[in-house]
Order: structure tokens, then sequence, then C-alpha cells
């Protein structure tokens, strides 16, 4: 970890150094701080998460609580995370700094991004498995609430595969589990490649068992069943998590619980 540290701050250094900012003694073994008069930046790691945050400190040079917000966070497991990973995030925070617009983080950026979210093919997909289980509709309230970008694979994989799996073992409703498997079908054979990849490797890679399997194999067509038992290879493979985007109401509540 203390090496993944040392990557992500000295690349985020040259970054903040040309604007000013000077790194100064971290507060702990795991974090790293750059200030310039009364502004700091703090990247941090704990819970197998990378921070980059922002927070200022009062004139008696110490830190105020209420004024810390995240900016970006990332997944960083040691056991499987290497200094490639490091790099992706350390160039990842640079670019919020490479951006001109960087500092000017506010609902404005988080309505832009949820715009282009609302096109993207894997937002239609995710409305019609709503229809099926209405009961995840307010979790996708939740969601949008605390993310600046809908995550949209994630919850796929959190919220709705667990509902599909019992659907399919349990067997109680042959009728439902026709129609939902025919909207894969047509999501699969229409939709884009985010849709696509998130049907096999994620909805479909999740199933476990001959049985199972062959109750789903008969409802499939023959493009997405093809598709299936061809990525069905890669389950369990290690997979690159997405990126954790808090919004920024999201982290202003945060900071003011912490403080």
């Amino acid at each position: 970890m203390s090496n993944a540290l040392n990557i992500i701050a000295k690349k985020l250094g040259k970054v903040l150094g040309s604007r000013g900012f000077t790194r100064v003694s971290a507060p702990g073994e795991s974090s790293v701080v750059f200030e310039k008069s009364l502004l700091c930046y703090i990247v941090e790691y704990a819970g197998n998460v990378f921070k980059l945050s922002k927070i200022s400190k009062n004139e008696e040079n110490e830190f105020v609580a209420d004024t810390k917000c995240v900016l970006a966070e990332w997944l960083f497991d040691p056991s499987v995370s290497n200094e490639k990973d490091a790099e992706d995030i350390a160039n990842d925070f640079c670019k919020f700094f490479l951006d001109a617009k960087a500092d000017d983080h506010t609902s404005m950026e988080a309505s832009n991004l949820n715009a282009r979210a609302e096109s993207d093919g894997l937002h239609f997909f995710l409305n019609r498995l709503m229809t099926a289980f209405p009961e995840l509709k307010d979790l996708a309230k939740k969601e949008k609430k605390e993310y600046v970008r809908f995550r949209y694979v994630t919850f796929v994989k959190k919220r709705f595969v667990p509902l599909f799996l019992s659907l399919v073992v349990e067997g109680n409703d042959v009728g439902k589990l026709r129609k939902l498997v025919s909207v894969l079908n047509n999501f699969y054979e229409n939709g884009n490649m985010d849709v696509r990849s998130t049907i096999t490797m994620v909805i479909l890679n999740s199933l476990e068992g001959v049985e199972v399997i062959d109750k789903i194999k008969k409802l499939l067509s023959k493009d997405l069943s093809e598709a299936f038992f061809a990525g069905y290879k890669y389950r369990n493979k290690k997979v690159k998590p997405e990126k954790v985007r808090k919004s920024f109401l999201s982290r202003f509540l945060s900071a003011s619980k912490s403080g």
C-alpha cells in the first residue's frame, strides 16, 4: 500500500507543485497532504479505498473538519491490485486538477454528468429491468443522490442480480422469468457493447449449477446463448472495479456529519 501511495503522491505532487502547492508531513503513514495557504488536498488510504479530499485550515493551522469533502475515490485491494492500478488512480486524480473547471465542482457538473448518463444504453436497459422488479426504483433513486455518475454495472450486480438468481432458483414464476429473459435477448441483440457485456459478464455469469444454467439456456436466443457460454469461462476472473465518485451533496453531508 505504501508503494502505491508513493506512486500517487509523486504524480499528484508534480501537478499541484506547478500550482503552488507544497507537500507537507502527512498526519499519518497512510496519507499525504499538499497545501497552499489555508487550502489543502489530502490523499489518504483506508478500507481498501484511496480518497482525494479537499479541506481548509484555520489561522491556527488546524484542519477545519466541516470543510472537508471527498473529490474522488478509487478501490484498491493490496491482495489483487498492483502498481499499474496505482498509476491509473494517480492519473485520474491528476485529471481532476488538469481540468480547468475542476474546482467548480458544483451541482451543475453533477447535472451535466447525469444528463449524459440518461442517454447511455445502460440507462434504458436498467429501466426495463426495474419493470420486472419495481423495488429497485427506490434503490436507484438513492444511488442517483449519492453519486455523480450512476454506477450502472455495480447497481445491476449488487441489486438486480440477487433478485434475478432468486427468481431462477426458486422457479415460482415461470412467466415472469420468460419475460425477463426475453428482455435480455432483445437488449443483447439491439444494445450497445456496455449493455451486452453487462448481460453476459455480470448477469448470466452469476448463474451457478447445471440445473440452473439449463433453465436459462432453454430461454436464451441463439446469439445470446453462444455469447453466454463463450464468456462463462471468464467467470470469477478479476475485473477492474468502477470508480466511486460521490456527488457534491453527498460529500458535503458526509463532511458535515464527521465534523
